[in-house]
């Protein structure tokens, strides 16, 4: 009898915790910034360059994470902190950032078609890598 009032308890627990819950709109947004790039006269776009220019060639710039320390605390509220290697944070203005400066090595003075794609490292794998690319012109 114990054991058929504790497999009610037990389903019933379960099944309460799988419905919806109830949530706050969540709102999220990214600005890469290119107004750095265009005040030292460098143009980062995109899309296509429509005036005269003078083709240099297509960049892909390819960045594996580095593997970091990083403290984490618990969620059981106890004073201890774990110590994990994880994949360090790059945001999408650092990955501009080194697209533009293997851009500027070119002798470019714009990426036009840039875009950014994050890509798993393996199948069996949850690290990541970023393909930054773009095409390199001078402008005339």
């Amino acid at each position: 009898m114990k054991k058929i009032l504790l497999f009610i308890i037990a389903t019933a627990m379960l099944v309460s915790c799988g419905g919806p819950k109830l949530t706050s709109r969540v709102v999220a947004s990214s600005l890469l910034d290119f107004r750095g790039y265009a005040e030292r006269g460098f143009l980062v776009s995109p899309y296509a360059y429509t005036s005269e220019y003078e083709a240099i060639g297509e960049l892909e710039v390819y960045v594996l994470p580095a593997n970091v320390k990083k403290e984490i605390k618990p969620f059981d509220f106890s004073n201890t902190v774990e110590v994990r290697i994880v994949p360090e944070d790059i945001t999408r203005q650092e990955l501009a950032d080194i697209a533009v400066e293997e851009a500027k090595k070119t002798g470019a003075d714009a990426l036009v078609n840039f875009d950014i794609k994050q890509l798993p490292a393996s199948l069996d794998s949850r690290d990541i890598y970023y393909i930054v690319s773009g095409f390199c012109i001078k402008r005339k």
